[in-house]
Parts: structure tokens; C-alpha cells; sequence
């Protein structure tokens, strides 16, 4: 098994209780292996200088991010419908957005994701990992 740049316990760390109860409650084997789907994730999209003994804590944190979409199967697959748009509403004041190209909620873990490895790697494929097909 591939070893992941955050353990099951620094994940738990960088992954709050009030968002991510689901999957705080796995075991660490579970929490392992998504984590390692994650690292893949992470290598085939973008060229970082460490390993898992000097990842920084933002690699850790998106490790940890994306181990949790992994989780909830939403890192290699487009499974999820698009949001055309979003409406919230409190008392008198209103407020709108409409995407042109759709959005996923798991979108922003992605893009929260690929901003923490920005931080410390490059990008080095555009579309990589997201065109691969997990078993």
C-alpha cells in the first residue's frame, strides 16, 4: 500500500468534527486507505520536493482532504449532479449565484486542496488523476 503524506490521526486534526463526523468515526485501516487514494491523487497531479517523513502540514491537510473525498467517492469519479445554481435567504436579505458550468459541493474541497499543494508543489498535468478510474 502506497503511504499517504498525513497519518489517520493528523488527518483527525486537520478534518473539523462539526464537517467531517463521517469520517472521523472510521477506523484508521479505512482512514489509511483513503488517505493513500489521496496521495496518489496528489502524485500524479503535481510534483512536490518531500515524502511522507517531511510532507509540510499543508500537504497534510490536503491529504486529508482529499482522503475524505476519496472516502465519500467523489475524488476520481464524477458522480455527483451539478448545482446550477444556489439561493439562501435570511429575513429580508437574499442572495444568488448561478454557475455556468455547474458546480459540485465537493468542488471546493478540490480547489481548497489544490491550493494548500500549490503552497509547496507544482502542477504537472492539468487533468491527470482526474481521468483515472479507481477499481
Amino acid at each position: 500500500m502506497i503511504t499517504a503524506y498525513a497519518t489517520a490521526a493528523e488527518s483527525d486534526a486537520y478534518l473539523s468534527a462539526a464537517t467531517y463526523a463521517d469520517w472521523l468515526v472510521l477506523t484508521d485501516a479505512i482512514k489509511d486507505d483513503h488517505l493513500s487514494w489521496g496521495r496518489v491523487y496528489i502524485d500524479e497531479d503535481f510534483t512536490c520536493p518531500y515524502t511522507e517523513l517531511t510532507a509540510t502540514d499543508d500537504m497534510k491537510h490536503a491529504n486529508s482532504l482529499l482522503g475524505y473525498m476519496s472516502f465519500k467517492d467523489t475524488l476520481f469519479a464524477d458522480n455527483g449532479p451539478n448545482i446550477s445554481s444556489v439561493s439562501v435567504a435570511a429575513g429580508s436579505v437574499s442572495s444568488s449565484k448561478t454557475y455556468s458550468a455547474g458546480y459540485r459541493p465537493t468542488d471546493a474541497l478540490l480547489i481548497k486542496a489544490k491550493s494548500l499543494l500549490g503552497l509547496d508543489c507544482t502542477t504537472t498535468f492539468v487533468t491527470g488523476a482526474n481521468a483515472l478510474a479507481r477499481n
